[in-house]
């Protein structure tokens, strides 16, 4: 388990030190570092992940199992249609956070809104899909499938990477909450698919907002259709709840201590380093 949870950290300080290196330079130079930041560091954990017997990395494929059938028991894994319902609670969740965060910023008397071109199309491109697939197959998938053998510390350390690489004060409990929220899913399906569609499903509704939030009658049609998808959902939820108890025991039902070691605090502090910095200056 440690062995692999290094690995996790390395790859994360790698693509750390090339953001790092971005967030110094400008023009193209700037979007090189920022692409061979999850590039590269995908590029050795799918390696390093190809090596290791595939008993040690069972928990989590690219895309969907086929369903058992209902003679093997609510431990088979959930499928879209299960799984589906969860997005809206989840993302006006996280919307909330979102805002929450936005007032934080303003409070202060800073601005964390993502400059955006005029083209649409370039907007969900690089900063709804690209980002969603980069930060799930580096931050969700790897440490997900590398330390699947004790999924609630999969879970944990997922989300505390995903969070931390963000080197942000205000965005590490947000990201946190949404990194638990996603990791959890991913369990459940047995797949990174649902991560995948609620992170840039999230990222499209943030350039909405962005885009449209200043008009009166936007905001209440987006706030009136998330709260309603959500109660909608919450009631399809709690007509299947036995079963969403049953696969969730199944995923993290057995009781075991969160394994701990001095690496992921030594990346909580070069991180929590980067975000104190980033701030005074």
């Amino acid at each position: 388990m440690r062995q692999k949870l290094n690995i996790i950290i390395g790859l994360d300080l790698f693509a750390l030190a090339l953001l790092v290196a971005s967030g110094m330079s400008e023009g193209i130079l700037s979007e090189f570092f920022y692409y061979a930041a999850f590039l590269l560091p995908i590029g050795i954990g799918l390696f390093l992940l190809g090596r290791l017997p595939a008993r040690e990395t069972d928990a989590l494929t690219l895309l969907p199992r086929p369903a058992k059938t209902e003679d093997s028991g609510d431990d088979r894994p959930l499928a879209p249609t299960e799984w589906l319902p969860f997005a809206a609670p989840i993302l006006l969740f996280i919307f909330a956070l979102a805002a929450l965060t936005a007032l934080l910023f303003s409070l202060v008397g800073r601005s964390d809104a993502t400059p955006l071109s005029e083209n649409a199309v370039t907007n969900v491109l690089l900063h709804a899909l690209l980002p969603a697939l980069f930060e799930e197959t580096l931050l969700r998938y790897l440490p997900l499938r590398l330390l699947g053998e004790d999924k609630r510390c999969a879970l944990v350390y997922s989300a505390l990477f995903f969070s931390l690489i963000h080197c942000n004060l205000f965005r590490i409990p947000y990201a946190f909450a949404a990194g638990v929220l996603f990791a959890a899913m991913d369990l459940a399906a047995g797949c990174l698919l649902p991560s995948l569609i609620l992170h840039f499903v999230n990222n499209l509704l943030s350039l909405l907002w962005t885009a449209r939030g200043q008009s009166p009658l936007f905001v209440g049609i987006f706030i009136g259709t998330a709260v309603a998808l959500s109660l909608l959902s919450l009631l399809l939820i709690w007509k299947k709840r036995k079963r969403y108890f049953a696969r969730l025991s199944a995923v993290f039902g057995k009781k075991r201590k969160l394994f701990l070691s001095f690496e992921p605090f030594l990346f909580a502090l070069i991180t929590l380093y980067l975000a104190v910095s980033a701030w005074i200056l």
